[in-house]
C-alpha cells in the first residue's frame, strides 16, 4: 500500500528506530518517579521497541540495573525450539526475522513463558480489577515468580504494554480457552493467592 500510494507511509515498526526512541520518555518518567532507584526492569520482547527503547535511555540515567526480556515459548528470539503460540503482540515466530530494535546487549536475561501461564496470570490479575493482555500476562508472571528471590529493598518494574480489552473473546472467554487446552483453574488460583498475599503485605 505504501509503495502504491504517494500519501501512504509504512512505519515498519520492527526496524524503525523511532519505535525505540518513542519510549525514551518512559525511561525519564521511571527515573523521576523512582528517584533513580531501579534494580530490575522486565518487559515483553516483540519488536523490541518498548523494552530496549526504555532500557537504552534508562542506562544513561541509572547506570546499574538488570533487564529481563520475556517472550512466549515457541518464539525464537532467545533460542528454540520453535512452535506455534497464542500470545500476540510479542515474540518472533519461526521464519520471521528478529527486528533490528531487539538489542541483546541491553537484555541481561531472556525468559520464555507458556501460553497457559501467561493467560492464567491475565485472568487472575483481572479479578483484582486490572485488565491486561496476553503478552502483559507473561511479563507479570515472570515478575511474580522472581519476587521471592529478590533482596529486601529491591525495586522491580514490569512494563505492561498490552491492555486486556482486546482479548474478551479469547483469553477471557472460557470456551475459547478450553477448546485450545489453555484453561488452567489451578494455576489461576495459585496466582490469585499470591496476589492476595502481596496485597496484604503492602
Amino acid at each position: 500500500m505504501a509503495r502504491s500510494q504517494d500519501n501512504t507511509v509504512f512505519t515498519e515498526q520492527h526496524n524503525n528506530p523511532s519505535n525505540g526512541v518513542g519510549y525514551f520518555p518512559v525511561a525519564h518518567e521511571l527515573n523521576e518517579a523512582l528517584d533513580g532507584r531501579l534494580h530490575v526492569l522486565i518487559g515483553a520482547v516483540g519488536t523490541g521497541g518498548a523494552l530496549c527503547g526504555t532500557a537504552r535511555e534508562l542506562r544513561t540515567l541509572i547506570p546499574s540495573f538488570r533487564t529481563i526480556g520475556v517472550e512466549p515459548k515457541g518464539s525464537i528470539a532467545f533460542g528454540g525450539p520453535a512452535h506455534d503460540y497464542y500470545q500476540s503482540g510479542t515474540g518472533t515466530p519461526e521464519g520471521a526475522e528478529i527486528g533490528a530494535l531487539v538489542d541483546f546487549d541491553l537484555i541481561d536475561e531472556g525468559v520464555k513463558v507458556g501460553d497457559v501461564e501467561a493467560f492464567a496470570t491475565c485472568r487472575a490479575v483481572a479479578r483484582t480489577g486490572l485488565l491486561i493482555g496476553g503478552s502483559a500476562g507473561g511479563v507479570v508472571h515472570v515478575a511474580l515468580s522472581r519476587l521471592a528471590s529478590l533482596p529486601p529493598g529491591t525495586t522491580m518494574v514490569a512494563l505492561i504494554n498490552d491492555g486486556g480489552e482486546k482479548y474478551l473473546d479469547t483469553v477471557f472467554n472460557d470456551e475459547w480457552m478450553r477448546a485450545r487446552g489453555l484453561l488452567a483453574p489451578t494455576t489461576e488460583r495459585e496466582i490469585e493467592e499470591l496476589l492476595t498475599k502481596l496485597r496484604r503485605n503492602r
